[in-house]
């Protein structure tokens, strides 16, 4: 158990397709396998590459899988200067609010969704104004629920309006909120500027 899901550590990506995996779903590359993709990453020491199970299988056979990194498959680059999100501040921010996650069954085995499908069509379920309703303070709570009728909440924690307001101006000129044309409800951080100039005038005096 300890080496299958305690020391298997999450958040290690493909070195092809730039997934995300589980640290012992990737494989190593033999070295036949490391001539062939060098000339597609120069840049890249391809000797030390991990791939994926379905990459590996590909490569192996001296192909180029079509989810590939060369092909422009690549995730952005994070901003380093934006403070850390948590999955509250995450869910603020979010257009839609997935209540389905995929979890894995067995280390080797397949995957399970879980949480329950609510199929309502014809109707537009993503916001098109954020962030979410907030309250007026630098730190506030956030309870998220599946259903207002529920008395437990599907995620709470704190968040900062300052962490919310430093990513939704990042994320407002991204491709997905232009696509999806969401607007930002501005005034919602009125009082956190205010209250900034205010002690920065205080700090002023003294």
């Amino acid at each position: 158990f300890r080496r299958m899901f305690s020391d298997n550590e999450f958040g290690h990506k493909c070195d092809v397709c730039d997934r995300i995996w589980f640290v012992r779903d990737l494989k190593p590359i033999t070295s036949q396998m490391a001539d062939y993709l060098a000339p597609y990453f120069p840049d890249e020491d391809a000797v030390s590459f991990r791939l994926c199970h379905n990459c590996y299988k590909i490569c192996r056979n001296k192909k180029i899988p079509s989810l590939s990194r060369i092909n422009g498959y690549t995730y952005p680059q994070k901003p380093t200067d934006l403070p850390k999100l948590h999955p509250v501040c995450e869910r603020i921010i979010s257009p839609r609010l997935p209540y389905m996650r995929v979890r894995r069954l067995r280390h080797e085995g397949s995957y399970g969704i879980i949480g329950q499908v609510i199929n309502v069509p014809d109707v537009d379920t993503m916001v098109q104004c954020l962030p979410r309703s907030l309250d007026d303070d630098y730190a506030f709570n956030v309870n998220l629920r599946k259903n207002i009728v529920h008395k437990s909440s599907y995620i709470c924690g704190s968040i900062k309006k300052s962490t919310i307001h430093a990513w939704l101006r990042y994320l407002v000129e991204q491709p997905l909120y232009r696509y999806y044309n969401i607007k930002i409800d501005w005034s919602v951080f009125k009082k956190l500027r205010v209250d900034r100039r205010t002690s920065r005038s205080i700090r002023g005096c003294h």
